[in-house]
């Protein structure tokens, strides 16, 4: 499907379901335009979930986004019941999560980032200069300890993973870190909050974090937001999300 294709679903997208502006992605309209089944990968629920992400994400309310996520439900064979539409609202309102552009199902019905009004509007022209290059260059590895260079340092390949862009919210399991970053489970809070002689990353100034819960790595995940520009080292006592 040619990019020019891709243009003209997003604007028969938008006009269907009172969709309008730039922040609203393409890829999500070309997602609006197809039907899904069920079970895996591209299948209607994770796909759903997307949509109702990007329709919170936008400001509209639950039930607007119940109302959109119905008719598009119409599309899929088989359908999914009311129930399952309102359990994928429910919970796409109950959190800040939102897939980026880097995120695998999105890149499948991506159009060229240098057509794509969405990335030329708010990704291209606004990202913050993210150069790990800038964490060596200002003396970071030289203030902090080992473990906690190891973690900081694997945060840009866990936001790649993540389809995260960076100085965005991260939302990862400790697991995770621990496999991207090899720091030891029992160490990762102190290295992000402080503590064990450790002052922290979020201490430091260079990320803000919110803990999730510790006895169940795969159910809560950690928040993570990267400080960006990176800054110089200096007497920093943030690093809570509020």
């Amino acid at each position: 499907m040619n990019d020019l294709i891709l243009l003209q679903i997003e604007k028969k997208v938008k006009s269907k379901y009172g969709l309008s502006g730039d922040n609203f992605k393409p890829c999500v309209c070309i997602l609006l335009d197809q039907s899904f089944p069920q079970g895996f990968g591209f299948s209607r629920n994770p796909v759903g979930y997307i949509i109702a992400t990007e329709l919170r994400k936008i400001g509209k309310p639950a039930d607007t986004g119940f109302k959109i996520l119905s008719l598009w439900n119409q599309k899929n064979k088989p359908s999914m019941s009311e129930r399952e539409v309102k359990g994928i609202v429910k919970s796409a309102w109950s959190t800040n999560k939102t897939y980026g552009c880097n995120n695998p199902t999105l890149l499948n019905f991506c159009m060229d980032k240098a057509l794509c009004p969405y990335y030329q509007r708010f990704i291209s022209k606004n990202r913050p200069k993210a150069s790990i290059s800038d964490f060596y260059k200002r003396g970071w590895p030289l203030m902090l300890t080992q473990p906690e260079v190891c973690l900081y340092t694997a945060l840009p390949e866990a936001e790649k993973e993540n389809g995260t862009f960076p100085g965005k919210r991260l939302f990862i399991t400790y697991n995770n870190l621990h496999r991207l970053s090899r720091v030891n489970k029992g160490l990762i809070k102190a290295c992000l909050v402080g503590g064990r002689n450790k002052r922290g990353l979020g201490p430091w100034g260079l990320i803000k974090v919110k803990i999730g819960e510790p006895y169940f790595w795969q159910h809560q995940a950690t928040e993570i937001k990267r400080i960006l520009p990176i800054p110089y080292p200096q007497t920093n006592t943030g690093g809570e999300f509020t």
